[in-house]
């Protein structure tokens, strides 16, 4: 009977699909190297104190919370500096919300796609190389800018910029602007006329900024992809500034 996990090689899919399970599993022996979806869909899974769990030898951990509802154990402190597949591990673990910025030396970068989406998570975008961050409840390194966006070209610019050279996209842009771009501060911006048009692919979380100045909106050309922006907020401007915006 299995009791401390020594000896196991493989927790791949242990408690796969266990939404009952709640077991305190705290102390285990984790040598194991494969512990993707180990946890996928155990909803009431909610161990807090997985910190002491040795994670040096575990090479993936992809999709290891997918699902995992009710997780939010603080698990900041884990080794992995040998994993190279995290690949949506947080997905859909609607309670995580914890801060991982201790991960960014050893982090798979190229390998975290979707690692926080639809998760708890306070930032879900995946970690940046450049940036060596967001992790999940916290932009890690990246400098929050109090400096506001003046008027519609300086900001047009800078989106241009962020969408097609994120390659060039680096601290000193996020030091002068903030990033994500969701951060930004517009203020002060009374047109953002045909801000998106043409970025057909963008899709970042921009409903916090506050477009309460803004009086032209016209052919902002928001695409049907576009789920992300919420209306900016909802930030009071005028009817007739909303119904401008062109989906």
């Amino acid at each position: 009977m299995l009791l401390n996990g020594e000896n196991v090689i493989s927790m791949r899919s242990m408690f796969e699909g266990a939404s009952s399970f709640v077991g305190d599993i705290s102390s285990w022996n984790t040598a194991a190297v494969d512990m993707s979806s180990m946890f996928r869909g155990a909803s009431s899974f909610a161990q807090e104190d997985l910190s002491r769990w040795d994670t040096s030898a575990v090479t993936t951990m992809r999709g290891m919370f997918y699902g995992a509802s009710s997780f939010d154990g603080d698990i900041s402190a884990w080794n992995t500096a040998a994993v190279f597949d995290l690949n949506q591990m947080f997905k859909g673990a609607t309670s995580f919300n914890q801060d991982l910025c201790a991960w960014e030396d050893d982090f798979p970068y190229s390998s975290a796609t979707d690692i926080f989406e639809d998760s708890g998570c306070t930032i879900e975008s995946d970690p940046s190389s450049v940036h060596q961050g967001p992790f999940c409840a916290s932009y890690c390194n990246v400098v929050s800018t109090t400096d506001c966006f003046a008027a519609r070209d300086e900001l047009k610019a800078a989106v241009y910029k962020y969408v097609y050279l994120q390659e060039y996209w680096g601290i000193a842009d996020s030091s002068k602007y903030g990033w994500p771009i969701g951060s930004w501060c517009v203020n002060d911006v009374t047109d953002m006329s045909g801000l998106f048009r043409g970025r057909d692919t963008f899709n970042e979380d921009i409903s916090g900024w506050n477009v309460g100045q803004v009086t032209d909106m016209n052919s902002i050309k928001v695409q049907p992809g576009f789920v992300k922006m919420e209306y900016f907020g909802c930030y009071n401007y005028a009817e007739n500034v909303l119904r401008s915006i062109v989906f």
